[in-house]
């Protein structure tokens, strides 16, 4: 492993792991009534993950114990995939629970009053996006920004 890559796995142990990552599942699960559990922090684990040099955990393209250990208990399934980050799933949001709110915005929202978007455009987008297309990553900031923009006019005038 490279220099320091030890170092900086403790670092993540001591400060980011419980001041950001366990922080964040805690108070997510918290407000869901959900107890979680983080299996790979379980004490004996952990110990004897930390007994074990930086450049065996680093190697290839990284977890090689746990990797190994999963290629020999399920050979069948898919060790080569690609770390997935949560996604929430606007797309679908967009085209359901979420379409009167930016056919709401389209019609009514300052964002294409005060011309900071093309109403036009914008509605071909949702048009696009209702017929199957995946338009999400232009509609979702475009209708986050447009309800804020709302919510900023609505406190000037009152």
């Amino acid at each position: 492993a490279e220099p320091g890559v030890g170092e900086m796995m403790l670092l993540d142990q001591r400060h980011w792991l419980p001041h950001d990552v366990l922080a964040k599942a805690d108070r997510a699960s918290m407000l869901a009534s959900l107890e979680i559990r983080t299996p790979y922090l379980h004490r004996e684990l952990a110990e004897f993950a930390a007994s074990i040099p930086a450049h065996v955990h680093t190697q290839g393209r990284g977890k090689a114990l746990l990797r190994g250990l999963l290629e020999n208990m399920a050979p069948a399934a898919n060790h080569r995939r690609s770390k997935v980050a949560f996604r929430a799933p606007t797309a679908e949001w967009l085209r359901g629970p979420l379409a009167p709110v930016l056919n709401d915005q389209l019609r009514n929202g300052a964002i294409f009053e005060e011309g900071w978007f093309s109403r036009s455009a914008i509605s071909g987008l949702a048009r696009e996006h209702r017929e199957g297309a995946d338009r999400s990553s232009v509609l979702w900031p475009v209708l986050a920004l447009g309800i804020w923009l709302d919510a900023q006019e609505a406190q000037r005038v009152s």
